[in-house]
Parts: C-alpha cells; structure tokens; sequence
C-alpha cells in the first residue's frame, strides 16, 4: 500500500510538472495540504481526550477485581468484577508488564477503577486515567505548539 501512495504521488507531481504547473506552487500547495492535515490530527486528538475528560464527573469510584481479558474486539481489555457485575474497560488492555497490572485469581486483590454512571457495563481503571491524564498534558502541548506555529508558516505562504 505505501509503494502505491509513493507511485501515485510520483505521477500526479510528473503530471503537475508536465503541464505547467511551478515547482514552487507544487511544494508550497504539498507543505499547505501536509499542515492541514496535521491541524485536523491534532484537533482530534485534542476532541478525543476532551471527551473523555468530560465524561470523567459522570462516573463513580468503586472497589473491583480484575477477572480476565475480552478479547471479543479489536484488542485485548480487562473485565473487572465489581458490585456483581461485570465491567470492561473503554482503553485496550496494557501490554507492557502485563503480569504486574493484571493479576488473575487473586482474590484479596481489589483494586479502584471508575464505572459507568449509566446501565453501560464500561469503565476506567488507573493505567487508562494514567493514559487519559498523560493524553491531556500532551494535548496542551500540541495546542500550543500549533498557535505557534501558526504565524510562522503563515509567513511563509
């Protein structure tokens, strides 16, 4: 799929060149393109973790206990028992020291994670609020970094 992307790129610029176009006006319409699809990234990158921010006040803290993986889906999540039922949770599951999150079986082992407020069986547990929180700083970031960036490149169009 890349070497198609990369041979359909190289025909459109030859196509470009072959009928007149300036390469100054090919590069400077490829670097406008690349910049707007990198805002849009960014702005949904931001959305996203908004989002999940502010759903945060409409869940509440209980006790659970990590029962298994789901892996009915795209990838693996953890399923945690608590208050008899059930619950999964909304960010994949860690895949990175897995054995020391996730520790199955043991029954004094309870841990806090944030369930739906609604008859939704989803939740949060501390590694996807440590994702989430992560995510948020990392936003700011971004934000910042483009209002910044936003002059500059206007200078050079």
């Amino acid at each position: 799929m890349l070497i198609e992307a990369i041979l359909t790129a190289v025909i459109v610029l030859l196509i470009l060149i072959l009928t007149g176009i300036p390469v100054q006006a090919i590069i400077t319409w490829a670097v406008l393109i690349l910049c707007v699809v990198l805002l849009l990234t960014v702005a949904s990158f931001v959305l996203f973790f908004l989002v999940t921010v502010c759903s945060l006040p409409f869940y509440k803290r209980v006790q659970a206990q990590f029962v298994r993986f789901d892996d009915s889906g795209r990838w693996e999540r953890a399923v945690y028992l608590a208050e008899g039922r059930e619950y999964i949770c909304r960010f994949p599951a860690e895949t990175v020291a897995r054995r020391r999150i996730y520790r199955e079986g043991e029954a004094e082992q309870h841990c806090s994670i944030l369930v739906s407020a609604s008859k939704k069986n989803k939740a949060y547990d501390r590694h996807s609020l440590f994702i989430i929180g992560m995510g948020t700083a990392f936003s700011v970031i971004l934000i910042t970094a483009c209002c910044l960036a936003i002059p500059y490149l206007m200078r050079l169009f």
